[in-house]
């Protein structure tokens, strides 16, 4: 037990408030500091609400920001993994029209080097990762747009002449390829923005799905929903999401759990 500060118990709950903001966020940089006085290899939270983290005075946008705060010369990959699909994203919490400036071939080939080794962390030896076009049909070779030829084939490029074409291929269009990847013929899709990633992912395993922080010292693993206020305190909430999230933590810590 970590004691973060003296609160009222219970909460007012339900509610949006800067009290309660700044609760979650003591016992968030309560929990990582104590995993990095003992050195501990996992930390799993659970969701937090981020309008009352920002009334509490946060300017970070979210958990992988602030747990990656804490680790200065680490470089966070926000990832997901699901009884369906693993994912992982290039871009995270930033404004959609921002997405293609943000684009980096240097980043999708770091990323996408730590996710594979995340995949092979959980047993899957010789994965297949697919990395989605950004433009309609991934531009139908340029017809829609010049981020595929530009940013996406370089780093393709790259990263098939360290893993292979068979590990590593794209850009495939989006609309077709987390069909492809839910009927098993890829163990990963590499999307390049937030919502192109978890429309399809929370549709198709939104009670399995957990998201996953990589690149840091510690491996933090967190529900993949909200906070669900409009039940808090009634002790009908679905614990599914946060048992996946524990055991999959366990799993790409090195621990053992079943799947």
């Amino acid at each position: 037990m970590v004691s973060v500060g003296d609160y009222d118990y219970p909460p007012d709950w339900g509610k949006v408030t800067a009290q309660t903001g700044r609760f979650a966020l003591d016992c968030l940089k309560g929990a990582v500091a104590h995993c990095q006085e003992e050195s501990l290899p996992l930390l799993v939270t659970a969701p937090v609400n981020k309008k009352a983290l920002h009334l509490a005075g946060s300017a970070m946008t979210g958990q992988t920001e602030l747990v990656a705060s804490f680790f200065p010369e680490a470089e966070p990959v926000m990832a997901f993994f699901s009884d369906r699909f693993h994912l992982l994203l290039l871009t995270t919490h930033i404004p959609l029209r921002k997405v293609p400036e943000s684009l980096s071939s240097q980043e999708l080939v770091r990323k996408t080097e730590v996710f594979i080794e995340a995949l092979r962390a959980v047993g899957i030896d010789s994965p297949s990762v697919a990395v989605c076009g950004l433009n309609p049909h991934a531009s139908e070779d340029g017809l829609f747009g010049e981020e595929e030829e530009q940013v996406l084939k370089p780093a393709l490029d790259r990263l098939a002449q360290k893993y292979g074409t068979r590990i590593v291929s794209g850009p495939f269009p989006p609309d077709t390829v987390f069909r492809r990847a839910a009927r098993g013929e890829f163990n990963g899709v590499v999307a390049l923005y937030h919502d192109q990633g978890l429309i399809p992912l929370k549709l198709l395993a939104f009670d399995t799905a957990v998201n996953v922080t990589l690149g840091l010292p510690l491996t933090r693993t967190s529900p993949d929903h909200g906070t669900a206020f409009e039940i808090a305190g009634q002790g009908i909430a679905d614990p599914g999401s946060m048992i996946a999230a524990l055991d999959w933590g366990l799993r790409l810590s090195g621990g053992q759990a079943d799947s």
